[in-house]
């Protein structure tokens, strides 16, 4: 069931989930619809936004098209605070299994 984990916005929070079919980490765009591409993640900046966006990602939920969806802070422009988050979004921290000289 999607989770509020932010108490009120801050700069700004985004809604993330993982695709059920793919598997892949996908952003609730502005238009209600699940995209791949950070890029395209709904940039929320109230508290009223934000529950708008949850209650969207807790329909998506229950029509089985993701899971584990959650509300993350976010900078102003959009990028999750939390490491976790962020390692999402960019990728691990370290570059694995670098080409050895």
């Amino acid at each position: 069931m999607a989770t509020h984990d932010v108490k009120t916005v801050k700069e700004a929070a985004i809604v993330l989930a993982n695709d059920l079919r793919s598997g892949l980490t996908v952003y609730l765009t502005e238009q209600g619809v699940w995209s791949v591409n950070f890029d395209d993640a709904w940039r929320l900046t109230s508290d009223e936004s934000a529950s708008d966006a949850m209650k969207k990602a807790a329909e998506s939920e229950n029509n089985n098209e993701v899971v584990g969806a959650y509300l993350v802070d976010a900078t102003s422009t959009g990028l999750p605070t939390h490491v976790r988050e962020r390692l999402r979004v960019e990728g691990p921290s370290i570059q694995y299994l670098k080409d050895s000289a």
